[in-house]
């Protein structure tokens, strides 16, 4: 995870909340991952996803798993 400078037009979220916008990048695989956008001038947080790969059945995978549901 980290902080890039800008994001691809897709993950921006609606113009109108388009003000004071941090950008991160969350990979989840070499070819997969989230962006997530927050603002420090309005109180939004806009996650989009995507990439080469399906990343619900890692995801089902992950909510399902022993590990998590003791976290």
């Amino acid at each position: 995870m980290g902080q890039v400078a800008s994001v691809a037009e897709v993950n921006l979220p609606p113009e109108a909340w388009r003000a004071g916008n941090i950008y991160w990048r969350i990979n989840s695989t070499l070819n997969a991952g989230y962006v997530l956008v927050v603002s420090h001038r309005m109180p939004i947080c806009h996650l989009t996803g995507g990439g080469a790969e399906d990343l619900q059945p890692v995801v089902v995978e992950v909510l399902a798993s022993a590990e998590f549901g003791s976290a």
